[in-house]
């Protein structure tokens, strides 16, 4: 069932990312979907992130976190979600123009939809390691035993 008529809500851990939100955050909003869609950034930033998100995104709903850890935010974002359809990114990605159209249209098939991910600098193996390891851990949480 879907709250407050949205269909997705759009969740991002964030953690000193002055350098990088801003275009994270034009990327979301620049999306082909046109239907209604909640942008939430958990931060735990000691930079400017915050102050960015306020005053460029007032449509952001800007959640504070003392700790940084990923799956922590990510877990509080979907308790702050008004939406049944969660899509996670994080601030240092720039997600494609029609992220949030492709996820709707797997969506209405699947339960979990993921996808490639793109970073400006060169993605050695550790970096994968570290990003699968994450991404284990975040599934292991949300889905039932």
């Amino acid at each position: 069932m879907v709250k407050n008529n949205l269909k997705i809500s759009v969740v991002i851990a964030s953690y000193n990312a002055e350098k990088t939100i801003e275009n994270c955050l034009k990327s979301i909003f620049n999306q082909d979907y046109r239907g209604n869609y909640e942008v939430i950034v958990v931060d735990s930033s000691k930079d400017n992130t915050p102050k960015i998100i306020k005053s460029k995104f007032p449509k952001v709903r800007l959640i504070k976190m003392k700790k940084s850890f990923a799956e922590l935010a990510k877990n509080l974002g979907v308790k702050h979600a008004k939406s049944d359809i969660i899509a996670f990114t994080d601030s240092d990605c720039v997600v494609p123009r029609n992220w949030l159209s492709l996820m709707v249209k797997f969506q209405k098939d699947h339960d979990v939809v993921g996808g490639s991910v793109h970073l400006g600098k060169k993605f050695n193996i550790l970096d994968f390691c570290l990003a699968y390891r994450n991404l284990m851990s975040t599934i292991a949480e949300v889905l039932p035993a």
